[in-house]
């Protein structure tokens, strides 16, 4: 009997303890609600209402804790897509949610991985604009951008830089051939996939240089022109530069002929000046040499071409002028006009007489004599003081018979100058009455028809 007792109160106490275990392993599953991520938020993404999948083991109320926020508020068994709130650009690592049942007995939370929302694209801006005109087939461009990322182009141009930092980006545009670029475009796409388009300011690609040509040489000798003009053309405007030894103050050329003055040259010979053309994108021409010529200062002071045509008149003879405004009339004289202290040169004047026509002048080998006095044309003197001839003996037309030339005075006779001194009249120089044995008293007794009187200006 004893032991039918303790049989029975183990098997009471057994089935207590199984109905205690099983009570407990279904409360136990009431309080767990299993919530997953799904799919996450693209980061970085451009929707500022991004959709977001979890799975819950649970229905139950949705609450959404940090920044985020959606009109979603419950949840079902399973997957569940909820589309937050709209939200500002900006990285979301704190956005939970929590799903809770009716009887708020059962609750779980869910952190959503971090996320970045960007619908701002980058700013571009031109920073260094091609040189226009260039003559560059492959010329840089600077621009700036606010963020990094996919460079692409459009219109004509392009190269083979594709990406973009922040700040300065300098990019080689590929070969590209002469003509006019204004529909070239740089787009920026960055990481979220915004993109902007950046206009290239228009420019002009010229690989071809001027042609400069001579169009009228310097007049040689230039005849006391010490700033004589000279005209080219060009098949381009641009910047003139000069070489050698000449230079002036111009130094644009225009398309078609250009005339220059040159800078005062000195006396002599010049056969090393040149002129280039460079256009304004920086194509230089063909170096144009310029014909070769001679600057003389012998300036024309008296002149009889032909006594056959004309005589000077007899007034000329103290006002030591005529024609003197026009020296290509048949007689001209300025000499009354002329300062002598702007010809004068260590104490000296420098002459030339130069004779022509008649047979007896044509008979000489040399028909000019040059030479320096140390008295003027028109001083009150009888006898010429400092004669030197350049080249002594070179003329032969000092010598000392009584046609020998002795320098120019005022004549004593009926020419206005002459080189005798005293009663002789050779050598004249104005000739102011009728005819010597047909002509004009020239060097050496020999009759001239004309006469060129110059002076050497310093």
């Amino acid at each position: 009997m004893k032991n039918f007792l303790i049989y029975y109160l183990f098997i009471t106490l057994s089935i207590i303890v199984n109905s205690c275990s099983t009570g407990y392993n279904d409360e136990s599953s009431k309080f767990s609600i299993v919530l997953a991520e799904v799919t996450a938020i693209t980061t970085p993404t451009t929707d500022t209402t991004p959709d977001y999948t979890f799975s819950s083991t649970e229905s139950g109320a949705i609450t959404y804790g940090g920044s985020c926020s959606s009109s979603t508020t419950s949840a079902i068994y399973g997957n569940n897509t909820i589309t937050l709130d709209s939200l500002s650009d900006g990285t979301y690592s704190d956005c939970t949610i929590t799903v809770d049942t009716a009887e708020s007995k059962l609750i779980s939370s869910l952190t959503m991985t971090s996320f970045t929302v960007d619908s701002t694209a980058a700013t571009l801006t031109e920073v260094t604009a091609v040189t226009t005109p260039t003559n560059d087939t492959t010329p840089n461009y600077t621009f700036s951008s606010s963020e990094a990322g996919t460079i692409t182009y459009g219109g004509s141009c392009s190269s083979s830089t594709t990406s973009a930092t922040t700040d300065n980006n300098t990019i080689t545009l590929n070969t590209l051939s002469e003509r006019t670029y204004s529909d070239c475009t740089i787009t920026v796409t960055d990481n979220s996939s915004n993109s902007v388009t950046l206009n290239i300011s228009s420019f002009v690609v010229d690989t071809t240089a001027p042609t400069v040509a001579e169009v009228t040489a310097v007049t040689t000798p230039t005849n006391n022109n010490k700033t004589p003009e000279y005209k080219f053309s060009s098949s381009e405007a641009g910047t003139i530069t000069y070489g050698g030894s000449c230079s002036s103050s111009t130094t644009s050329a225009t398309t078609d002929n250009n005339t220059i003055t040159f800078s005062t040259l000195d006396n002599g010979t010049y056969s090393n000046c040149t002129i280039t053309v460079t256009d304004s994108a920086v194509n230089v021409s063909n170096t144009l040499t310029i014909t070769a010529f001679t600057v003389d200062y012998w300036q024309l002071i008296a002149r009889q071409a032909d006594i056959n045509a004309q005589e000077f008149d007899s007034g000329a003879k103290t006002s030591f002028l005529e024609h003197e405004d026009d020296p290509s009339n048949s007689t001209f004289m300025s000499i009354g006009n002329l300062t002598a202290s702007d010809y004068v040169s260590d104490g000296k004047y420098k002459f030339k007489l130069v004779w022509g026509g008649e047979t007896n002048v044509e008979d000489l080998s040399i028909k000019e004599i040059i030479w320096t006095q140390t008295s003027w044309l028109t001083d009150d003197t009888t006898v010429v003081e400092g004669l030197q001839e350049i080249d002594e003996g070179t003329s032969d037309f000092i010598d000392a018979t009584g046609s020998s030339f002795d320098g120019l005075l005022k004549s004593t006779d009926d020419c206005v100058l002459d080189g005798n001194e005293g009663s002789g009249w050779y050598h004249c120089v104005g000739m102011a009455r009728g005819q010597w044995h047909g002509g004009i008293p020239g060097p050496r007794s020999k009759i001239a028809t004309s006469m060129h009187l110059y002076i050497w200006v310093p």
